[in-house]
């Protein structure tokens, strides 16, 4: 039973092989037989379609160098006998002519234009239907029994796009027109309106901007009749229109042409970039991928014109004439059908048992494809779908009928498409799965994420004729990681938040700590500098009056001993130095009271710099702050800085004197820290425009301006790990700000740092 299914499907195959030979053999012959003719509808005359076009023939004479393309300029009425006796290979005609062609003569679209205007390509057009501005035409009642021109009966934007739009007003455009003619031209339209010859036109929707860019009319001469604007594409649409709009001008490739050549076109033709002179020459941006010419078939069937007004009619020597290879092959397939005909009636019976048995089990394998949660359809090389589930009808909202056959980029397009990330592309490139993220619009207008799985499909020798492609629904789980990371975020946020205020409560706790230890440390140095101060003021007295008596006993001694007394006792005078002893006396003593009088002041500052009972809002001299908070620190200063103050009198200010400490200190600090041995800190003072300006500048190494933007933030720092919280210019910042006022900060590398504040004057306490 084997051999003889074998020798079916040899046979079969033979014959099949015979047909696609013929055809194959009989297309290449044809096409290399002479030059390629690339036919253009000359829809504003011969002229100017051979200024438009011949650049773009010569772009794939040089891109296509192997092969000579020739430019076939046709007027409306030429097209249909140039297609049908195969005297162009290529044809780039308006959608409705397109349409025709493809309906009668097979031909297929390869590439669609994208029509150039105000910098942008477009890939739609309509028609526009248009009266003098002397006496517009502003309702379509008005055209009743007026003379109105059109451009040609088969032209799309310049006649068929607008007779949809009155037919659908109750117009009808063969009876209710005074009078219809035709300008065979875009150009004779327009001008014929603006002259008066008639009282209405219609053309295609860019050719009146054209003209007047062209010099040739001016734009308000036009009043322009508006009938359609239903979809939000027609708000984004450039042109004057009046009608719909519809895919633009296709180029599509007749019947008798390879594929192969066919292809080699449309890929140089979506090659071809904007600014290449031969889109200049066109007015185009390029060329697409082909678009869904459905809303033309539409149109025309509403109309019911063109391949939808009536049966197609041919004649014996017509259907002879077009279809000869088709008749004989079937005449030879008949004959071929005849003589088998017994052998595969021998062979039914036992036939029919095998195909029970695989109808079986493919209704088995169906119903697992069609009951998968996953979207699936199959794509050939061509990107025609010959498979899908219902899943993947569900998904596309289409029916079965309106999916298969139709191309994948027309019927579930994504940002892949017409470009080398397509799976089809990639698949034929070597890889053998291919992965990705789809994201589309559902029909309620929410955002919905695919899955996509492509892997290629294999015919029995193994060779590649297209992919698998399934589509899995996660735009729950796509949600799911959205809200988990804006949670992860928040939670960031606020443990960052948490961590800052953290730090900010320990740095403040710290202060407090440091207040209070300095406040009790002040207290306990008071204490014994009071009894010292009042010893050594006691002891300073107590000398004085040692010097009287020491005098006394002198004079009494001159004028009483005996010389040799007196000599003994001015050598043991000299040898234990008294006279020495009583005059260092008094400067150890006014040297001791000058150095409790220091401390005294230290720790008054030390007091004024930490008290914690300053929380509240008090009367301060901010210059009185700026020297409290240098006496603290100046031990720290003084051994690497040299220090220049420069203050204005300035006016007291209501402020809280201990947290401006805080950021004196820090900034002076910090200052100290820019220099690698010795350096100078400027500190001035002054009022400007009514606020209190303090400035902090050193001569250090500076800052990066990359680290400027970023120095008041909470924990940056740019010292080594340990050395520095990244808090100290954050809580300062804090400061200011509490105090409504501002801190600038300013920097060049290798020339030092200045640090501006602004404190407003506060001249009495709030309530």
């Amino acid at each position: 039973m084997a051999y003889q299914r074998s020798f079916i499907v040899y046979v079969m195959f033979c014959f099949f092989t015979v047909m696609l030979f013929s055809l194959l053999g009989f297309s290449l012959c044809r096409a290399e037989t002479g030059p390629v003719r690339l036919g253009v509808l000359a829809k504003r005359g011969t002229e100017r379609a051979i200024q438009q076009w011949q650049p773009t023939a010569d772009y794939l004479n040089k891109t296509i160098p192997q092969l000579k393309f020739e430019l076939v300029p046709l007027p409306f009425d030429q097209v249909r006998e140039a297609v049908a006796n195969q005297k162009i290979d290529f044809l780039l005609a308006n959608p409705a002519i397109y349409v025709e062609m493809e309906y009668d003569y097979r031909a297929s679209r390869i590439a669609t234009m994208e029509n150039l205007r105000l910098g942008k390509g477009y890939t739609l057009f309509g028609g526009v239907i248009f009266s003098s501005t002397d006496q517009p035409i502003s309702k379509v009642d008005q055209l009743y029994g007026k003379t109105f021109m059109a451009v040609d009966p088969t032209s799309f934007g310049g006649a068929i796009t607008a007779w949809r739009e009155l037919q659908e007003n109750d117009f009808n455009y063969l009876n209710d027109f005074g009078s219809l003619t035709y300008g065979k031209t875009h150009d004779a339209v327009v001008l014929a309106v603006r002259d008066g010859e008639v009282d209405a036109g219609t053309v295609r929707s860019d050719t009146i901007e054209r003209m007047a860019a062209e010099g040739k009319i001016d734009l308000n001469e036009f009043y322009i009749l508006p009938l359609w604007n239903a979809d939000e594409k027609h708000f984004n649409f450039p042109f004057l229109h009046s009608t719909r709009l519809y895919p633009e001008w296709p180029l599509a490739k007749l019947q008798h042409v390879p594929e192969a050549l066919a292809k080699q076109v449309s890929m140089a033709l979506l090659g071809l970039e904007s600014e290449h002179p031969a889109a200049k020459a066109g007015k185009i941006a390029g060329w697409t991928i082909p678009q869904n010419y459905q809303s033309v078939h539409e149109c025309l069937k509403t109309l019911k014109i063109g391949p939808y007004s009536k049966p197609l009619e041919l004649t014996i020597k017509e259907l002879f004439e077009q279809y000869w290879l088709i008749i004989l092959c079937i005449t030879v397939m008949l004959i071929m059908l005849s003589g088998a005909t017994v052998y595969f009636r021998f062979w039914g019976q036992r036939l029919k048992v095998s195909e029970r048995k695989i109808k079986a089990e493919h209704s088995e394998l169906d119903q697992l494809f069609q009951s998968t949660a996953d979207g699936i359809f199959r794509v050939d090389n061509d990107f025609n779908i010959v498979l899908c589930n219902q899943t993947f009808v569900s998904m596309t909202g289409l029916t079965e009928r309106e999916i298969i056959g139709s191309k994948c980029y027309d019927t579930f397009p994504g940002a892949a498409c017409g470009t080398s990330h397509c799976p089809i592309s990639r698949i034929a490139a070597g890889e053998r799965k291919v992965v990705g993220n789809l994201v589309k619009t559902g029909k309620a207008g929410n955002e919905l994420t695919y899955m996509t799985f492509s892997v290629p499909h294999f015919d029995a020798n193994g060779d590649i004729v297209g992919i698998v492609e399934s589509f899995r629904d996660i735009t729950s789980i796509k949600q799911a990681e959205v809200e988990l990371q804006k949670n992860k975020d928040a939670l960031s946020k606020a443990y960052s938040e948490l961590k800052l205020n953290q730090s900010q409560m320990l740095q403040q706790e710290k202060m407090a700590s440091i207040g209070q230890l300095a406040a009790g440390v002040a207290h306990e140095i008071n204490n014994p500098l009071g009894f010292i101060g009042s010893n050594l003021s006691s002891l300073s007295r107590y000398l004085k009056k040692s010097y009287e008596f020491i005098g006394l006993q002198e004079n009494e001694l001159t004028n009483h001993a005996d010389n040799t007394v007196l000599e003994e006792l001015a050598v043991k005078r000299k040898k234990l130095k008294i006279d020495y002893i009583l005059e260092d006396s008094n400067d150890l003593i006014e040297e001791s009271l000058d150095g409790v009088n220091r401390v005294k002041t230290i720790v008054s500052n030390l007091k004024s710099f930490s008290r914690v009972d300053q929380a509240s809002y008090d009367l301060t001299d901010i210059n009185q702050c700026i020297d409290s908070t240098l006496s603290i620190i100046w031990n720290e200063l003084k051994y690497n800085v040299t220090m220049y103050k420069n203050y204005a009198e300035l006016p007291s200010t209501y402020c809280y004197p201990q947290q401006l400490n805080q950021v004196f200190m820090n900034l002076i600090v910090n200052a100290s820290h820019a220099f690698d041995d010795k350096g100078d800190i400027y500190i001035g003072t002054s009022i400007e425009d009514g606020q209190i300006v303090v400035t902090i500048r050193d001569n250090g190494c500076g800052i990066p301006e990359e680290n400027l933007s970023h120095l008041f933030e909470p924990f940056f720092t740019t010292k080594e790990v340990g050395e520095g919280t990244g808090l100290g210019l954050s809580i300062a910042y804090d400061i200011i700000q509490t105090h409504n006022g501002a801190i600038q900060v300013e920097s060049t590398i290798g020339e030092g740092t200045l640090f501006t504040i602004k404190l407003p004057i506060v001249a009495s306490a709030p309530q």
